[in-house]
């Protein structure tokens, strides 16, 4: 009898398997740790720290960028004299506290604006003559922190001078004001700080005195090349508990500079931002589920595998061992006993088969009506329907926990720092669209500014086509003179039919094609109602909805249609449900004007839900609103993680039951309702159908009895018939002794 065949095998593995899944449920899916804080209010933090990292380094960039801008306008010129450049940085840009020249060569100030510069901390002027424009944070003998800007302004045949510039080091600020953060160095030392005041009893200089310098090396690690592809956040990030401090527990998440995008100026600092907000601590009912679901799911699958084992050794390999000891019994000529007959089911009627088939060999003849409706009795429970009895006491243990238990519903206790990231995100990506949309406006005044009633119409093209090759996010570029005539174009040639004025600064979205159209004007102060048209690439702000962790995003006008996802969507459809539209609308009512939260149920349904308003100033009022909501059941919450546990916990089972029962099913059950007919027609008179053993087990073993007992039987009728034909021969040919 080999080792793996035959009913043994699935039978003691349904046993292992149900034991080993019950101390698996007991002491590894329902044994949770008392933790002091949500994992995923966790995660959270760190998505918090990654998108303030975006906006401080979008800040960082912009202002390089303009100074860029100003230094290659300066340069494409004649010289002019140093005040007249710093008249145009301080008339045109006001996000500077101060703006100055200095000598290339020698280092002398040759001019300034507004605050002192501190130029004793510039590297090597040398350094920065062949490269863009160069940024580090410096800090002044009033502890204030600074943001220092520099760019090459070059002429031929005149002395290199520095451009310089300073500004105030503005962290992003929470929405929520539940939120702080912190610049940190390469070494973890405080920098700057925004909001401590509101996360109480936190201690900025102990706190990141002790992890500062951890945070800060954590943060300097490189990431895998492929995260920016996935569309992940470029930089290190994390987050971890804070040490609490009177029974307040404190988040803290960081994200490196480094996550900018390659070649920007802040890719290039050491520097790392991290948020601090206050978390309370994780309820403890899950916990306590926990522990009262393992006594249910623990001692419930013992039992009913125990159960469920001893169904099938009684109903199924007991029968069948003692049909393999009798069939072999009769096979080797053991006449003497009658056959133990089974009660009931396919064991029954081959151990009534055996019975006929012994007294065949004995040469009693059967009863007529009895060997004719042997194959008709076929009363009682057969092993089919044992199986579907132990499946159905198998299901019964699996099916409350795939339904039933510790289903969470609209009862899910949602961390209230969770719900505040929420919040802060959404409003940081308005603001993110919202600054980006004023950079690509300040874009089209900057090539405005280039033109006048002077400028030919191919200056006007040169002058676009450098612009569109700038920004390729601009989908095409115009400029229209009083009639609406095109004067110069790049880009794609079809021609915008916009609804707006003449104005300058005016931003709409125009409907073409049954897609959204966004466009920008300015005016060309120096040709009278002459203005600038240009459209942005819709996937442009697409592309900005695109933030981890965020759920679903979409951007909506002033009539509430989509006009921006982060997914796939329709152009200017509905949003998907009315909590949603209410909640847009009071985020866009005048009065408001500020990001909102909420956690929306629906039946079983739990979402947490954030809108935040698009300020933009234009000519036209803008309402537009981000709109992100998430499922609390896709977040590390500990209800849905008992939740997710326990159906788990019923698919093992489940999977087990199709296993184990599947296995004795095909092995056993089958194979052996087919040997019962074959037996039950051996017994009625068929000698001339050759039995062959399906596997080598139990049913193989009494197939093979049953063969030779067709054999013997078979010799037997031969020996009879010469009998009759000849008696005397058969006297002859009779074989002595035991042969």
């Amino acid at each position: 009898m080999p080792v793996l065949g035959g009913v043994r095998p699935p039978i003691a593995l349904l046993l292992i398997a149900s034991v080993s899944l019950a101390v698996f449920a007991a002491w590894g899916l329902f044994r949770f740790d008392s933790r002091d804080i949500s994992p995923s209010a966790l995660t959270s933090e760190r998505y918090v720290a990654q998108d303030s990292a975006l906006a401080f380094t979008s800040s960082i960039n912009g202002s390089a960028a303009d100074l860029n801008d100003v230094t290659t306008a300066f340069s494409r010129g004649n010289p002019v004299q140093p005040d007249a450049v710093l008249d145009h940085m301080v008339t045109t840009y006001h996000g500077w506290r101060g703006v100055g020249i200095v000598d290339a060569g020698s280092g002398r100030l040759i001019a300034q604006r507004g605050e002192n510069l501190p130029l004793q901390s510039l590297s090597q002027p040398q350094e920065s003559r062949t490269a863009g424009p160069v940024t580090s944070v410096v800090r002044l003998a009033t502890g204030e922190a600074r943001l220092l800007s520099y760019s090459v302004l070059t002429w031929p045949n005149h002395a290199q001078w520095l451009v310089i510039t300073s500004g105030t080091v503005r962290l992003p600020r929470s929405e929520t004001d539940t939120h702080a953060m912190a610049l940190l160095d390469s070494k973890g030392a405080v920098i700057a700080s925004e909001g401590f005041e509101r996360v109480k009893g936190f201690d900025v200089q102990q706190q990141f005195a002790s992890r500062g310098q951890a945070i800060a090396a954590r943060a300097g690690q490189r990431v895998q090349s492929g995260e920016a592809a996935k569309g992940r956040f470029r930089g290190a990030s994390g987050s971890i508990p804070g040490d609490p401090k009177d029974s307040r527990h404190f988040l803290i998440g960081y994200a490196s500079l480094s996550g900018a995008p390659e070649g920007s100026t802040a890719a290039s600092m050491a520097l790392t931002i991290a948020t601090v907000a206050e978390a309370a601590q994780e309820p403890q009912d899950a916990v306590d589920a926990a522990a009262s679901s393992r006594l249910i799911t623990g001692g419930g699958l013992l039992g009913l595998g125990l159960l469920t084992a001893g169904l099938l050794l009684i109903g199924i390999q007991r029968p069948l061992l003692r049909l393999f000891i009798q069939s072999r019994r009769i096979s080797q000529g053991d006449l003497a006993r009658r056959v133990s007959v089974p009660k009931s089911g396919e064991a029954a009627r081959l151990g009534r088969a055996l019975e006929q088939l012994r007294l065949q060999l004995l040469g009693r003849a059967a009863d007529g009506e009895q060997s004719r409706s042997l194959r008709h009795r076929r009363r009682g429970i057969g092993m089919r329907s044992l199986l579907l009895c132990a499946a159905a006491i198998l299901v019964l243990w699996s099916a409350p926990l795939l339904l039933i238990l510790n289903h969470v519903g609209d009862s899910a206790a949602i961390p209230q720092a969770v719900v505040n990231g929420q919040q802060d995100r959404t409003n940081s990506l308005a603001d993110r669209i919202r600054r980006s949309l004023s950079e690509d406006r300040a874009d089209l005044s900057a090539a405005a500014r280039q033109m006048n009633n002077k400028t030919s119409g191919q200056e006007m093209q040169n002058i676009l086509d450098a612009a569109l090759a700038r920004h390729p996010y601009y989908r095409s570029l115009h400029v229209q003179d009083a009639q609406g005539k095109v004067v110069a174009k790049a880009g794609e040639s079809d021609r915008l039919r916009t609804a707006g004025g003449q104005g300058s600064g005016e931003l709409e979205i125009i409907e073409r094609n049954n897609r959204p159209a966004i466009v920008e004007t300015v005016a060309v102060e120096g040709i009278p109602d002459a203005r600038i048209v240009g459209e942005l690439h819709i996937d442009f702000l697409n592309a900005l909805l695109k933030r981890p962790g965020l759920g679903q995003v979409r951007l909506v006008d002033d009539r509430l249609r989509v006009i921006g996802s982060n997914a796939g969507y329709l152009a200017f459809e509905k949003l998907p449900n009315r909590d949603l539209d209410g909640l847009a609308t009071v985020v866009g009512r005048p009065t408001e004007l500020r990001a909102k939260s909420a956690i929306q149920r629906s039946g079983d349904r739990v979402s947490i839900a954030a809108a935040a308003p698009v300020s933009i100033s234009s000519t036209k009022p803008l309402n537009w609103t981000v709109v992100s909501w998430q499922p609390a059941d896709e977040l590390d919450i500990p209800e849905y993680r008992l939740q997710n546990r326990t159906v788990l916990a019923g698919l093992l089972g489940l999977t087990v039951v199709a296993g184990c029962l599947g296995w004795v099913h095909i092995v056993v059950v089958r194979p052996l309702r087919q040997l019962a007919s074959h037996a039950e027609n051996l017994a009625a008179g068929d000698r001339r159908t050759v039995l062959y053993p399906v596997h080598h087990d139990e049913v193989g073993a009494i197939t093979r009895s049953l063969e030779l007992i067709r054999q013997q039987l078979q010799a037997q009728d031969q020996s009879m018939r010469v009998a009759v034909d000849s008696p005397e021969q058969l006297v002859q040919a009779a074989p002595a002794g035991r042969n």
